[in-house]
């Protein structure tokens, strides 16, 4: 087989970055140097791209200056970006497109060519842009588990606080093992807060399921897989909501997290 008609293909994943206007600007910088070094040798060799934004306008241009500071996309939300960049005389080909959110199949890069060399050094260019976009935190991704423990320890709590102006207590005597409980208890004061927290994470997680999963995806949600931060500041939705949560946990699970200190301090001294 004749090696022309050989074609490579490489197809790079993006996630987890926040991508701002120089970031996207610097990645459509290699397209346009590519077309404008072999427009000479192929005239028919093409770029563009394409801007989509949350007010359902869109944009498009065969020019880098869609990226200057003063375009008209730095003064909408950005919400999808494509890139493209075509040579059907050395049939040479790249794409770019990039989702905000956690859409990862919409989020990707692929270089195709005959030319191994050119095709591999497009992509080494490209990583090496990638790798100087700021990364997305990851932690609500990571600490998944810890991050849902304590979404059912916040409802378990809540549920026996309720619980407590409702259920008086029993004035029968003390079974055996209510006896052997407080013995134990009081012999280690560990064991009685331990058990405490222990099945107020089961009842939360038994009777919160639903919410749990469904706080956890709006949290998943504050920190997309791919956050493009182009526009206004007051667009960005969810660098605000972040900040509102944190207020929120600073107030709201302060006075849970010194409860829980307390009765931790308590059961060792």
């Amino acid at each position: 087989m004749n090696t022309d008609e050989i074609r490579e293909s490489r197809i790079i994943k993006i996630a987890n970055k926040v991508i701002s206007l120089k970031n996207a600007k610097t990645l459509a910088s290699i397209l346009w140097d590519i077309y404008q070094s072999g427009i000479s040798e192929s005239p028919y060799s093409s770029v563009s791209f394409s801007i989509k934004c949350s007010d359902n306008s869109s944009f498009e241009s065969s020019k880098l200056s869609i990226f200057d500071e003063n375009s008209i996309i730095n003064s909408k939300k950005v919400e999808y970006i494509k890139m493209g960049f075509y040579d059907p005389k050395e049939y040479k080909n790249i794409y770019i497109g990039i989702t905000h959110g956690n859409v990862d199949w919409q989020n990707e890069i692929e270089v195709k060519g005959k030319d191994s060399l050119w095709v591999n050094g497009v992509i080494a260019r490209i990583k090496d842009v990638l790798d100087s976009v700021p990364p997305q935190n990851m932690f609500i991704k990571k600490y998944k588990l810890i991050i849902n423990s304590l979404l059912a320890l916040g409802i378990g709590i809540f549920i026996d606080y309720i619980l407590s102006f409702f259920i008086t207590p029993s004035k029968d005597p003390p079974s055996k093992l209510s006896i052997m409980l407080e013995d134990l208890y009081s012999r280690s004061p560990f064991f009685k807060y331990f058990f405490k927290y222990f099945f107020a994470m089961v009842v939360g997680y038994v009777i919160g399921l639903w919410p749990i999963t469904e706080l956890y995806s709006q949290l998943r949600n504050l920190w997309p897989s791919i956050e493009i931060q182009i526009g206004p500041e007051h667009t960005y939705i969810e660098k605000r909501r972040r900040k509102i949560l944190i207020s929120i946990l600073v107030i709201g699970a302060g006075p849970l997290l010194v409860s829980v200190v307390y009765d931790i301090i308590k059961a060792f001294y």
